[in-house]
């Protein structure tokens, strides 16, 4: 199935200046509100609908991880994370010049002996740098896996602003495909 990514901002940034730090962390702090933050996650995330165990496709630039470690320190009650730009510098670092194709995959009971090492993510001709698989526990007693989140970490520089093929497959075969426009993500 291919979905296609709708508007968003003006093109991928590969190595965010002060500028795109504050912008972004302006998102973090009143007026701004949880509507406001789910309208900028909102390009990066695709439904992948009737893909199997494939929830769902994510794409997470610099600028989106600025975003997401940002709502994490506020979740946490952390007011004082980059009210300069020192610290979102700072939490950036192993981040910079990376995008990040994270696949959200559902347990599967009737099958429990495949697990997160049977999936990887590929963006067209363009290899991952890593791929780091974390199992997701219920919250209830006792803990039991949910799932796993299937990152694929990517240099930008090797995306660049262009449009590419996302691919998750499970051993080998594609579970489900996306056409991304880079050019429009921040």
């Amino acid at each position: 199935m291919i979905v296609a990514i709708p508007a968003a901002a003006p093109a991928l940034i590969i190595g965010l200046d002060r500028g795109d730090i504050e912008r972004i962390l302006k998102l973090t702090t009143w007026p701004r509100t949880d509507a406001d933050r789910a309208r900028f996650h909102e390009p990066y995330i695709f439904d992948v609908g009737d893909a199997g165990l494939l929830e769902r496709i994510e794409i997470i630039t610099e600028a989106r991880r600025l975003l997401l470690i940002a709502e994490d320190h506020a979740r946490a009650g952390d007011q004082m994370f980059a009210r300069g730009t020192r610290d979102a510098e700072e939490a950036l670092k192993p981040w910079r010049g990376v995008v990040s194709i994270l696949a959200r995959v559902r347990f599967d009971p009737a099958n429990p002996l495949v697990g997160g090492e049977a999936y990887t993510v590929a963006i067209a001709d363009v290899a991952a740098k890593d791929v780091q698989r974390t199992t997701r526990w219920s919250l209830g007693e006792p803990a039991a896996i949910v799932g796993w989140d299937i990152e694929g970490r990517f240099a930008a520089t090797g995306i660049g602003p262009t449009s590419r093929d996302v691919r998750v497959l499970r051993k080998g075969v594609e579970q489900a495909r996306v056409r991304v426009d880079f050019s429009k993500l921040d």
